[in-house]
């Protein structure tokens, strides 16, 4: 057993791989008659008689390290490698997975740069997994069924399946609250994003995404027990119907890069009427996964540019920043372009822009 120092009430369990309240501990251990001890003492606290392992939290890194060491101290870490199908060189050679590569086409409308960016994003999260990508990749569409979770579900078993990946809804991703699922997991797919509510409301899920992709400590806050922290980075993958997301603020907004695939379904199956078949089976198929990863471990050549801390700004991102501006700002770029009212010059007078709104 090791104490968790930052939750107090919880230890891990080194065997089952799993953490442990204090309370089911001393209900476990009651009936134990091989510890020779002293029966006043409660069995939690007889491990610490005894000298019980003592680390500061959680961990849930793709590592082969047991313990993980930063400024505030130990975390034990919980994760153990996923197995994928051992691929001979004959397979590796001949296995055909063009479908991914195809459904990313349709999915970054074909537009070879942002899908070679796309493709670096994938690679990075398998060749590099305990670095942080500092940014989401969100991609939108008009209408459901263009392909975006399949390319989720292919990452996700590619990470070793669901149990290193975590399905949520828009109400557990931004909620305070709960997320226990946190402390085993390293990717996070969400297929509706969206922030609702007030402004203040909306800024506060907004906030708690930050935290989510650019933070490595996080707090679990389980309803009715004490909270605790654990120590880890998520990948994040995001889609929506809705084009429009107030996750943009600007075009300077560095958390997110942007897809946006245009087509509907009917166009995308009359161009390739079996791709979505041939990806339902894809993602089932254990020897595709398996060769797909190999490709993204051992093929596929990161972008010498490429950088975690900053996503491509895709014409996407900027369309979707200028659609969530207040309606003054674009009737003033209107004006602009089109030289009315105070820019008839180059030379503008901010004051005179100010008179003309507050006539407006």
């Amino acid at each position: 057993w090791s104490h968790l120092e930052d939750s107090r009430k919880y230890h891990y369990d080194h065997f089952k791989n799993k953490i442990t309240h204090n309370e089911n501990i001393n209900l476990w251990y009651e009936n134990d008659i091989e510890s020779k001890r002293d029966k006043r003492l409660s069995p939690v606290r007889y491990l610490h008689r005894m000298g019980c392992d003592r680390a500061q939290g959680l961990a849930f890194s793709p590592t082969d390290e047991k313990v993980i060491w930063d400024k505030k101290g130990k975390y034990i870490n919980s994760y153990v490698p996923p197995k994928l199908k051992q691929l001979t060189q004959e397979e590796i050679e001949t296995i055909d997975i063009s479908d991914f590569f195809l459904q990313i086409d349709i999915i970054c409308n074909y537009d070879k740069k942002i899908s070679d960016y796309f493709l670096d994003v994938i690679a990075f999260t398998i060749q590099q997994p305990t670095e942080n990508l500092k940014f989401a990749t969100l991609v939108v569409s008009p209408e459901e069924g263009t392909g975006k979770t399949n390319i989720w579900k292919c990452i996700e078993r590619m990470h070793g399946g669901t149990d290193y990946s975590m399905w949520v809804g828009p109400q557990q991703l931004t909620s305070k609250l709960g997320k226990s699922w946190l402390k085993e997991c390293i990717n996070i797919f969400c297929n509706e994003v969206r922030v609702v509510g007030t402004k203040a409301q909306k800024q506060a899920q907004i906030d708690i995404l930050k935290d989510l992709i650019d933070n490595d400590t996080h707090t679990i806050e389980p309803k009715g027990v004490d909270p605790y922290q654990i120590k880890n980075n998520f990948n994040c993958f995001f889609s929506s119907n809705d084009d429009v997301q107030e996750l943009i603020g600007s075009k300077s907004t560095r958390r997110y890069f942007v897809v946006n695939c245009p087509f509907s379904v009917d166009e995308i199956l009359a161009s390739h009427p079996t791709i979505f078949d041939n990806m339902k089976k894809f993602i089932d198929d254990e020897s595709k996964i398996a060769r797909l990863h190999y490709y993204f471990k051992n093929e596929h050549k990161i972008a010498k540019d490429f950088k975690t801390w900053k996503p491509m700004i895709t014409e996407a991102k900027l369309t979707m920043a200028r659609a969530i501006r207040p309606q003054l700002y674009r009737d003033l770029d209107e004006m602009r372009v089109k030289k009315h009212g105070p820019f008839e010059l180059d030379l503008v007078n901010t004051r005179d822009i100010y008179e003309h709104c507050k006539n407006l």
